[in-house]
């Protein structure tokens, strides 16, 4: 009889490979880093696959993983086994009852200023802007009152929707002046940080160092692409609740790191797998990783576990499952 019940890990690793280039060796992979006190196996509701991994974050849908070597696989909540389920509603009722922190992100802007507070997302604001009795105003706010992230911010926004060069602040002055001194409105989008007494900040990414712009410039990109008025609300919001715990994720693990005195080596992508399509171990069947890319430019680009007797049949199965998506590689993965 086949056996089909094999370790996750080196399924989930050759998996990323394929989607991000990493390499995979035939075992898990510890590498340095903080302590894992929370390492434990988790499974997925029929018991084909086992993989050892500490949890990260979830919400409502998702549950993100860190596994030994530091890469992060987002799983549903419901293709996990109940046992997990279960760790994982009381691990996020212990997290919802602890003080939430007034700061749990950082971004670093490009100039070597970091800019923190709570995270929201990515996110649009609007800017009123206007220059009256000498000073320049936003949202109500006089601009010398508010955080020194918006006076890097303003100019960036109005050069940017204006076309106009005004650099800085004295330049933004006259500039608006010239103009009859407003309100105007601008709309910028990027990363949403709450500051608290000051409410909601959007940093671009144009303003952000040039790695951390890059690390999360695909998130944003599907972000923007679910803004678009033919993505209806499901799938908007799907698309937004996704990539806010991408970024949460980004954020919980650079935060370990940082704690243990070590920093993170290549911040890692969020990989999301699939596991609604295995069958409990018949014997009769075999396990196959199927690449899936979206139909939507807002989709997520995921790993497909899948029990069938050949290619063909898992194939089959995942065209059936995610119509129009495109269907890439196809590997067996049990033996």
């Amino acid at each position: 009889m086949r056996h089909t019940q094999i370790t996750f890990s080196l399924i989930l690793l050759a998996a990323i490979q394929s989607v991000w280039g990493l390499s995979v060796t035939g075992q898990d992979t510890e590498q340095e880093g903080p302590p894992r006190s929370d390492l434990r196996e988790w499974a997925d509701a029929s018991g084909t696959f086992k993989v050892k991994a500490e949890l990260l974050t979830a919400d409502d849908n998702l549950v993100v993983l860190e596994l030994t070597d530091g890469d992060l696989v987002a799983l549903k909540r419901e293709q996990l086994s109940k046992a997990d389920r279960q760790y994982v509603q009381k691990a996020t009722l212990d997290r919802g009852a602890a003080a939430a922190p007034d700061v749990d992100s950082q971004w670093q802007l490009a100039d070597g200023e970091v800019v923190a507070g709570r995270l929201m997302g990515f996110g649009r604001q609007e800017l009123n802007v206007k220059r009256d009795r000498g000073d320049l105003w936003v949202n109500g706010h006089r601009l010398s009152e508010l955080p020194a992230a918006y006076r890097k911010i303003l100019p960036s926004v109005v050069s940017s929707v204006d076309q106009k060069q005004v650099g800085s602040l004295d330049k933004l002055e006259r500039y608006l002046a010239s103009n009859g001194g407003g309100p105007f409105k601008y709309t910028l989008s990027g990363v949403q940080l709450d500051l608290t007494e000051w409410g909601v900040i959007t940093i671009p990414l144009s303003l952000l160092a040039p790695d951390e712009a890059k690390e999360v410039m695909p998130g944003f990109e599907r972000w923007t692409a679910a803004q678009a008025d033919d993505v209806s609300d499901r799938d908007r919001y799907d698309a937004e609740s996704r990539e806010r715990l991408a970024l949460d994720s980004r954020d919980r693990q650079r935060r370990r790191y940082q704690a243990a005195g070590r920093q993170p080596w290549n911040q890692r992508q969020m990989q999301m797998m699939e596991l609604s399509l295995l069958a409990a171990d018949s014997g009769l069947t075999d396990i196959w990783q199927v690449e899936l890319r979206p139909r939507h430019r807002y989709g997520y680009s995921r790993t497909i576990m899948v029990s069938a007797q050949s290619s063909l049949f898992a194939r089959e199965k995942v065209a059936q499952r995610f119509p129009g998506w495109t269907i890439g590689a196809i590997a067996k993965r049990s033996y």
